[in-house]
């Protein structure tokens, strides 16, 4: 199983993780990409009797997300998405990737992935907090 990068700024690693991602969703056949990114947006319920069906969406799911789910449990990692929702971030991330395979774009490149992380990460920045202006007079 895929781990996330375990050094480095949270850019850094995003971008490695696209570029390990990139590399398999380009690997596989198109029916298995076409397949798991369909199995990814299935809801499961977890309450009910889960059928080999569900279990192997949520097999795939886990499998292709861990590594993201481990890179956003980190401080960093929070603090540049701002949520916890893990499943919209990875599809925003490798949404292009997988989009552009399913329909015979030409395949990503590294320099796609950083563009992709960059965009992202500037979509997601948290503004900065601004003093109040109490405290501004404080500091006058």
């Amino acid at each position: 199983m895929a781990t996330a990068p375990g050094e480095g700024p949270v850019r850094d690693r995003l971008i490695e993780l696209l570029d390990r991602q990139a590399e398999v969703i380009h690997a596989a056949p198109v029916r298995k990409v076409a397949l798991t990114w369909l199995a990814a947006g299935t809801p499961v319920d977890l309450s009910a009797q889960l059928s080999k069906a569900d279990m192997f969406r949520l097999a795939l799911n886990y499998h292709y997300r861990q590594p993201f789910e481990e890179l956003f449990a980190t401080e960093d990692g929070r603090a540049a998405i701002g949520t916890d929702n893990v499943p919209a971030v990875v599809a925003q991330l490798v949404g292009p990737i997988a989009y552009g395979r399913l329909v015979g774009a030409p395949r990503t490149t590294h320099d796609d992935h950083v563009r992709i992380v960059d965009e992202f990460l500037a979509a997601h920045r948290q503004p900065e907090t601004e003093a109040e202006p109490a405290d501004a007079a404080a500091e006058s």
